[in-house]
């Protein structure tokens, strides 16, 4: 954690004010003197960040405090940055399939390093006129082919609410090679940000806690299944040693081929009963698990 001082903040902050650069700011109320030097040139320091956000970079502790800039201003700064980050100079060729849009994509970048995918695309599809792609046929292909990654059809997804948000499917492991294609996925998804193509991939909450390894709540449960958190909750609010009720730290569920799997929670799960000393800890398992 950085802990800086009043006076070492301001003296950082000084000559960047008078060059008209952004400066370093802090969040904690005890650095006064910078928070209110700080308020002072706000309006300032948020305009020239919208108008040159590379420049967020030249100041790494803005990282270290996000809360004090805007979600739109730290966005721009990151698709602008983002997009600085493509090879303009060097061109990555593909040759795609409208009609099979996910293989024939796939075949062609599956080995590629992350360096060669940051090279400027080149896209044509396959039975239509080459040209040489100013950004349009790759955003249209970037899109297309998001479309149908995300489409539960092809197995890898699944729209886990009326919103029409996303999750990984329970059923992927059937697709071969189901890890590569997540992967390839991710690359893609990046590669939209990277291009600035607003595409409809709209991941389940719980599954960015997943990513950024952050812990998984019950309530993280009500939008994908609201019947399981109910019955989880349940549990939670009522009296299980007087409930009559026998439940131990496993679960029966159907696997990808559809057949009754007999999943424990914990090591020896299948014999250890639920009480209302450890229901909190049987929830935490069940909902991780059904997550």
């Amino acid at each position: 954690k950085v802990v800086m001082s009043d006076q070492y903040l301001y003296d950082i902050a000084k000559p960047i004010k008078d060059q008209s650069y952004p400066i370093v700011p802090s969040i904690l109320k005890s650095q006064s003197t910078f928070w209110g030097f700080y308020e002072s040139i706000q309006p300032d320091f948020v305009k020239l960040l919208n108008s040159r956000p590379l420049i967020i970079d030249s100041f790494p502790f803005l990282y270290e405090f996000p809360e004090v800039l805007d979600f739109n201003t730290r966005s721009k700064s990151f698709l602008k940055k983002m997009k600085a980050s493509i090879f303009h100079y060097d061109r990555l060729f593909v040759i795609a399939d409208r009609m099979d849009i996910i293989e024939s994509s796939y075949d062609q970048l599956k080995d590629c390093t992350p360096n060669e995918l940051k090279k400027r695309f080149n896209v044509n599809f396959i039975g239509e006129e080459i040209t040489i792609d100013e950004g349009g046929v790759t955003a249209n292909w970037l899109f297309l082919l998001t479309q149908q990654l995300f489409n539960p059809i092809n197995g890898l997804f699944d729209s886990y609410s009326t919103n029409g948000g996303y999750k990984p499917s329970s059923k992927s492991s059937q697709k071969p090679n189901h890890l590569k294609y997540f992967k390839f996925a991710g690359r893609i998804i990046a590669r939209t940000i990277m291009e600035n193509v607003c595409v409809d991939c709209h991941m389940a909450p719980f599954f960015y806690k997943c990513i950024l390894h952050h812990p998984i709540k019950l309530a993280d449960m009500k939008e994908l299944d609201e019947e399981k958190y109910n019955s989880i909750n349940w549990c939670l609010t009522n009296d299980i040693d007087e409930s009559g009720l026998e439940l131990y730290y496993d679960v029966d569920i159907k696997n990808a081929n559809d057949e009754i799997e007999h999943i424990e929670l914990i090591e020896n799960g299948s014999n250890i009963r639920v009480t209302n000393e450890n229901k909190e800890d049987y929830a935490i398992k069940l909902t991780e698990f059904y997550l």
